[in-house]
């Protein structure tokens, strides 16, 4: 699962993956972008590796 949530309006969004491949990562990326308008100036990362 990818999830991404803007701290400064707390909108979120979340896109389930078969996978976890850098392609997915990515894929989650611009399709939070696109969903949220815009891309923040900031991204803090937590727990992206197990």
């Amino acid at each position: 699962m990818f999830a991404m949530r803007l701290s400064s309006s707390a909108k979120a969004f979340h896109q389930i993956y078969m996978g976890e491949s850098q392609e997915c990562f990515l894929d989650g990326h611009e399709k939070a972008f696109g969903a949220f308008g815009g891309m923040p100036a900031e991204i803090r990362y937590y727990s992206i590796w197990r």
